[in-house]
């Protein structure tokens, strides 16, 4: 009975002792803290296909296309390449990359004599990429940049009969090639809109506008040809689409 009382008594302060531990548990206040929401830098690496559609100007060009004998040429053409890029890291958002596209314009006509006139417009360019990253959102990226590329802009006519023989001159009256090139630098300031599908993988849409700055014209390899028109070049509005496979955040 005296272990039992001493026990109960040992019981009553210990509950006691609890009770007062719960209210000043009670007064006490905590301050709660949001959770910061930590934005991750842009990160890129990654190559793919281009398609761009290069508008330029072809007044010049189709006045000679007319007298050669051949249809007009029509904008846009066509150009085809790829590009390789990174985010540099040591700079937030700031990504290089180098390019390579190319492309072709063609007007053909064949008389009844089975004689075939080709004019051809082609245009070739290497360049390097800087751009600037913004990320309003997950997976989206509007990216302005510039381009500083060199390259080739050429034009050739070519005059051709269905068959002809082994011992025939070329050229001949009826068979004959001429090139007229000239070397080219540009500088394209453009807009890219970038949206990547999955962590491997990226579309892209990009308008922009290609300056080119012309070179000596040169017919065949050889001759500087004097008086080309300044408008016979590869400037014009570019509109762009992408596919790129890589790493992505």
């Amino acid at each position: 009975m005296k272990y039992l009382v001493c026990f109960l008594l040992a019981l009553t302060v210990t509950l006691g002792n609890i009770q007062a531990q719960d209210d000043k548990l009670d007064k006490l206040s905590f301050e709660e803290s949001p959770l910061l929401d930590e934005k991750q830098p842009y990160f890129a690496v990654g190559g793919g296909f281009l398609g761009t559609f290069l508008f330029t100007n072809f007044d010049e060009l189709n006045v000679s296309a007319t007298a050669f004998g051949v249809g007009e040429f029509k904008s846009p053409v066509f150009l085809t390449g790829a590009q390789g890029f990174t985010a540099i890291g040591v700079i937030p958002n700031i990504r290089i990359g180098v390019l390579s596209v190319g492309g072709k314009a063609t007007s053909q006509v064949t008389d009844t004599a089975s004689i075939t006139k080709t004019m051809e417009y082609s245009t070739s360019l290497t360049g390097l990429t800087l751009d600037y990253a913004i990320q309003p959102f997950k997976h989206f990226a509007v990216v302005p940049g510039v381009m500083l590329g060199f390259g080739t802009v050429a034009v050739e006519r070519s005059q051709t009969t269905a068959s002809r023989s082994y011992t025939d001159p070329i050229p001949s009256t009826n068979n004959y090639f001429h090139r007229l090139d000239a070397s080219t630098i540009a500088l394209q300031p453009n807009l890219n809109i970038e949206y990547a599908i999955t962590q491997f993988s990226m579309i892209r849409v990009n308008a922009g506008y290609m300056m080119s700055f012309m070179g000596d014209w040169k017919a065949d390899r050889q001759t500087i040809v004097t008086g080309v028109p300044d408008k016979i070049n590869s400037s014009g509005l570019t509109l762009q689409f992408g596919i790129f496979v890589g790493l992505f955040n």
